[in-house]
């Protein structure tokens, strides 16, 4: 819809991410295109607001296609998630790994890795949050599992170099 909080609000994010994860989970997807670059003046739905002839703004959701731009790779590997609120996409290109998510619920997630193998080389989480800015964020390895604590309504990347 075009309502003004599905499209200028952080809430285009979370759906937007979700959408890219979810049509990717087959490894077969080419091409995303379902956001159009700007605004139309009856037309709404753009990742760019336009403020006069010539100036332009991001919304929401373009500042996440940014955040998802950077930690998006070439290749999807296998991932099982039992979790309904938070959605995954795990990617690989040669040595660099990611797990991309969102937690589209509002409560706190806790979210479980095995298999990653720890430590994580070069490790690094990335969270996307309702300001429209990423930040570092904490994660731990213990007994061969990586595992930190999500914010509800948050894109985020955990991302490493196998060795």
């Amino acid at each position: 819809t075009l309502s003004p909080y599905e499209q200028e609000t952080h809430y285009a994010s979370l759906w937007w991410a979700s959408v890219a994860i979810n049509s990717s989970q087959d490894g077969l997807l080419d091409m995303l295109n379902w956001f159009q670059a700007d605004d139309e003046s009856d037309h709404r739905k753009g990742m760019l607001r336009q403020l006069d002839d010539d100036r332009y703004e991001l919304k929401p959701v373009g500042f996440a296609q940014q955040f998802i731009q950077k930690y998006w790779l070439q290749d999807v590997v296998r991932l099982e998630n039992d979790a309904f609120e938070v959605d995954v996409l795990a990617m690989s290109t040669d040595l660099q790994h990611c797990l991309f998510g969102v937690n589209k619920g509002t409560r706190l997630q806790r979210v479980n890795l095995s298999g990653a193998g720890c430590p994580l080389s070069k490790g690094s989480l990335r969270y996307f949050g309702a300001d429209n800015r990423s930040r570092d964020a904490p994660f731990s390895c213990k007994d061969g599992s990586v595992s930190f604590d999500l914010p509800g309504e948050t894109l985020f990347a955990l991302s490493w170099t196998a060795t």
